[in-house]
């Protein structure tokens, strides 16, 4: 017998059949954002593992960058970057060189921890937003049907 078959009676009792109803919906939603995060993690592993040779396209590299913007990236910086930069700047200072989408070269290591980490603090947010919006429902709910 499961654990869910022996408590099943006892928080029937405990609970009403709209806050049974919203618990089952919070519970469903949980598990397909827990779906949603086992295939980003497949697709973020495929990427990790892609070989070096392949060139990162544009529209990926775009992507990439996006996210990183939006998820506050803060890490894989580039040594070969700045130093490019700083000889450029010792040489001629009037004339400023900064790195395009050409010159920057993302690998795909890269581009899965950023995409690792877009993908982290997505569901955070989701997860969050969702829980907060749930409490709501089930305590207005609640008080709703009390009164």
């Amino acid at each position: 017998m499961t654990s869910t078959a022996l408590f099943t009676p006892y928080l029937c009792g405990m609970f009403t059949a709209h806050q049974r109803l919203n618990a089952t919906v919070y519970l469903s939603t949980v598990l397909i954002l827990s779906c949603i995060c086992v295939i980003f993690s497949v697709c973020i592993i495929r990427l990790h593992h892609r070989k070096p040779e392949r060139k990162v396209p544009r529209w990926m590299y775009n992507i990439v960058v996006f996210c990183a913007r939006i998820s506050l990236w803060n890490g894989c910086k580039h040594p070969k970057d700045t130093n490019v930069v700083n000889a450029a700047s010792s040489e001629d200072d009037s004339a400023e060189k900064t790195p395009t989408t050409d010159d920057r070269c993302l690998t795909w290591m890269e581009i899965a921890a950023i995409f690792d980490w877009f993908c982290f603090v997505f569901m955070i947010f989701v997860t969050t937003i969702m829980l907060v919006v749930f409490m709501v429902i089930l305590r207005v709910g609640g008080s709703a049907q009390s009164a």
